[in-house]
């Protein structure tokens, strides 16, 4: 068993050595599980898997946080992308009903590559607002009390 803290720790350690992270951490909160991995794609590459028979939602960051994506799939298929300084793709009509006040996922509103954000936007009020959809999906607050609670952490090394 770890924490999150551990996780970090660990998959940092991994690429200080030039070693891809082997770090996974999952929490069950019924009927969904939460997967959190540091520095790697494992999770997005199995989302059309993940969603079979139900929905699955990835939300990954870039090493240097500097970029964000939110992807959306249901029933095995990736159904839309939210993407931070870009532009949606997809269909978002599976989830438009989750979508009310959020601007920020909506607005191509930064301009990444000259490093402009207007109107005093910036990723973490990106990064609010792809929490806030996700958690109005499936109705679990993502939090470090949830994925730190000693009985639903699981680490397993890739």
């Amino acid at each position: 068993m770890s924490d999150l803290q551990d996780l970090i720790d660990e998959s940092h350690e991994d690429l200080e050595r030039d070693m891809l992270p082997r770090f996974l951490l999952l929490a069950g909160e019924p009927p969904w599980f939460l997967t959190v991995e540091y520095s790697r794609d494992r999770g997005l590459d199995a989302l059309d898997r993940l969603s079979s028979g139900g929905e699955a939602i990835c939300l990954t960051g870039s090493r240097m946080l500097y970029r964000g994506r939110l992807y959306y799939a249901r029933e095995g298929r990736r159904r839309c992308m939210f993407d931070y300084g870009g532009d949606i793709r997809g269909d978002t009509a599976p989830i438009e009903e989750h979508l009310g006040g959020l601007f920020n996922l909506h607005e191509r509103y930064a301009d990444v590559e000259r490093g402009l954000v207007p109107g005093e936007q910036t990723l973490d009020d990106w990064r609010i607002h792809a929490f806030v959809l996700m958690e109005r999906i499936t109705g679990i607050r993502l939090s470090f009390e949830l994925l730190e609670r000693g009985n639903a952490i699981y680490r397993f090394r890739g």
